[in-house]
């Protein structure tokens, strides 16, 4: 049994009262950890609680008194350093445990929810124990840290619930579907450009932030809520059901994701999925079996002109790999390797 911290924003309280899944993979982790066997402390937002949760809940003393961002997200971390207890602290934040790791002699590792830069491995050089390692979902991402020299661990790739996400007993609609922000990254125009140019129908699911609100606007025309519908966000529960419903996830992202859990969670409904060629896609869909992987939208309209050839059992089999359960073991024995050990050691030793 161990003693683990997971470490998030002082902003993160719970329950959320907005989707982010990058924190609400969170408790889900701590919570197979338990079952594990694991006492498990999340560092959070102050009054942070979810029902019917397991989990220790923690924040700064008096919930934070800074208004500055920064200075409270320190205050937590170093909250949870004062507790010598910890066999492993784990964190998700982007930089803050470089600049910090240095204040305890535990192993630190942190789960990239996001891609790695040159600022990662500029932070990184901070941590003078060398006790901070990057837990890389894709090999993508781990080869991009080694070309950085960013500090890194073996590639743990995410996982999620194969219970929640799996084929639902609905009737298959005719309908193409986009799930993921509106932002002009992920590229919700070109999904509406393939399905117009196809006579296809679009659902798009998917949170629209303040500061996408123009790009939004510029949109809106083509949004007839017949042809083309939005949605609006949904919970997972919801997505399981839409994904299921679906013909195709069609995601023309113009940026590598980090991972892209709708890749996976809407194979796991068995739907396939067609995506632009860029970043892990490759890791995520079996091109030709499970879905396409694409360079242009040329060839995303012959995908989808082919989708049929997909088998829908097929993509729940592939996304089989990607069980929440296999992936907390995995973190399991990364935790016991480095607990192990005075310090972390370099990436080599763990891949």
């Amino acid at each position: 049994m161990m003693k683990i911290a997971h470490l998030l924003p002082h902003s993160a309280q719970f329950p959320l009262e907005n989707y982010s899944g990058r924190y609400e993979w969170v408790p889900r982790l701590a919570e197979l950890q338990i079952a594990q066997g694991h006492e498990v402390v999340i560092f959070a937002g102050p009054g942070s609680t979810l029902e019917g949760s397991r989990i220790v809940w923690q924040s700064t003393a008096d919930g934070g008194v800074y208004k500055n961002k920064t200075m409270n997200n320190v205050a937590l971390v170093e909250t949870a350093f004062q507790v010598k207890s910890f066999d492993i602290y784990h964190s998700h934040f982007d930089y803050i445990h470089f600049f910090l790791g240095d204040l305890t002699e535990k192993p630190l590792i942190y789960t990239q929810h996001w891609r790695p830069s040159v600022e990662t491995a500029k932070a990184s050089r901070f941590n003078a124990q060398r006790n901070v390692l990057a837990v890389p979902p894709t090999n993508f991402m781990y080869q991009q840290n080694k070309e950085l020299g960013v500090p890194s661990a073996e590639t743990i790739y995410h996982g999620i619930d194969l219970e929640l996400f799996s084929p639902k007993d609905v009737p298959l609609s005719d309908r193409l579907l986009f799930v993921g922000r509106v932002t002009p990254d992920k590229g919700v125009e070109e999904a509406i450009k393939i399905a117009r140019d196809l006579n296809q129908k679009l659902d798009i699911v998917g949170r629209v932030k303040e500061k996408d609100a123009g790009y939004w606007q510029q949109l809106a025309p083509l949004v007839d809520g017949e042809q083309i519908r939005y949605l609006g966000p949904k919970t997972q529960a919801e997505l399981a059901v839409i994904f299921s419903q679906a013909k195709a996830l069609v995601f023309p992202t113009k940026e590598p994701e980090a991972f892209g859990l709708v890749t996976v969670e809407a194979q796991a409904c068995g739907t396939p999925v067609v995506i632009s060629d860029i970043g892990p896609s490759k890791e995520l869909v079996d091109h030709g079996k499970s879905g396409f992987v694409v360079k242009t939208l040329d060839e995303f309209t012959a995908a989808i002109r082919n989708i049929d050839s997909i088998d829908r059992k097929y993509c729940r089999q592939f996304a089989q790999k990607f069980d929440i359960r296999e992936m907390a073991n995995h973190y399991d024995r990364l935790y016991s390797q480095l607990s192990e050990k005075p310090t972390a050691a370099p990436a080599d030793t763990f891949h």
